[in-house]
């Protein structure tokens, strides 16, 4: 059995619930769409997760007309931890594009927004502190320590 890309998505988007942006490709054009456009946040997740993971997180990018799927079933603690990741990623992409914005826009409405910045910049501190947490504590529940009371650092 295998884990579709839009259960994570799923996930993902319950977590940070009001993008205009994100909201709107769903409603005009569907959840393929959607979980292609978030298939980026997807991939960052991955790579960070697979660190420590005991999970196969082997993954086949979606299509045009067809989503991503990893090769495995991922517990519901994989999916979860994935999404939290995206949820990091995405929260980075709002930064980038509030600082790219700055630099070209320098009217009016664009500096009633611009206070949203350091609470934004704070908000990604949090999650990336967040996130590195719950790796952590994943990788420790993990860890066979009687390996490592026998001094077999190397295999767990």
């Amino acid at each position: 059995m295998t884990t579709s890309a839009d259960t994570i998505t799923d996930l993902f988007m319950m977590r940070i619930q009001n993008d205009y942006v994100l909201n709107n490709i769903y409603t005009t054009s569907g959840s393929i769409v959607l979980t292609n456009y978030t298939e980026p946040f997807l991939l960052d997740a991955i790579d960070l997760f697979n660190t420590v993971s005991e999970e196969s997180l082997t993954y086949t990018e979606g299509s045009a007309s067809a989503v991503g799927y990893f090769t495995a079933d991922l517990s519901r603690e994989a999916k979860n931890i994935l999404s939290k990741i995206m949820v990091l990623s995405w929260a980075q992409k709002q930064v980038a594009n509030l600082i790219a914005m700055s630099r070209y826009v320098v009217d009016r409405d664009f500096r009633v927004s611009a206070p949203n910045l350091p609470s934004l910049q704070n908000y990604c501190i949090l999650k990336t502190e967040e996130i590195d947490k719950l790796l952590s504590d994943y990788a420790y529940r993990n860890l066979n320590w009687d390996n490592w009371q026998n001094q077999l650092f190397d295999q767990g």
